[in-house]
């Protein structure tokens, strides 16, 4: 398979689908893994990946063919939520946000996975950012749930 980004976000989503295959959200369901946003089923727990793609390109190689190198930085957003608007259901997302947050970057300590299945040379996870916590309201402005998010930013080396 050769090198793009194209390919290292498809190996990011098989990797995902395979870290979270048999976790559960906090209501008992299972976590959805998606390639960018969800349909219009929204899960208690949820992991988006490709919410954000930045490719910075790097200094081309030297010679002829002058092959260039790309250092994409891919975000996959986690979001956790359940039905308890009070405020002793935030800990609960928040703690299982950052949990499916560290499996994800206990994955690429595993020699072998940080090529992606090929699309990449290598990649390791960069930033953590959260998990953040929010409220949702329902339709007459009441606080329905807690949420939290984490993003987690996934660096990859591409040669092209």
């Amino acid at each position: 398979m050769a090198q793009s980004i194209k390919a290292t976000v498809a190996g990011l989503k098989a990797a995902c689908d395979a870290i979270y295959s048999g976790q559960i959200a906090p209501d008992g369901s299972p976590v959805l893994v998606t390639y960018g946003p969800p349909d219009t089923y929204m899960p208690a727990a949820m992991v988006a990946v490709g919410m954000d793609i930045r490719q910075p390109i790097t200094r081309p190689t030297m010679g002829s063919a002058r092959s260039r190198d790309k250092q994409a930085e891919i975000d996959v957003v986690i979001n956790v939520w359940t039905g308890s608007g009070t405020e002793e259901g935030q800990p609960l997302v928040s703690e299982k946000a950052d949990d499916l947050a560290e499996l994800l970057e206990a994955y690429f300590r595993a020699s072998g996975q940080e090529t992606l299945g090929g699309g990449c040379m290598d990649s390791w996870v960069s930033n953590i950012t959260g998990p953040k916590p929010d409220v949702t309201f329902d339709e007459n402005g009441a606080i329905a749930g807690r949420v939290a998010e984490s993003i987690v930013t996934v660096t990859a080396r591409i040669r092209q």
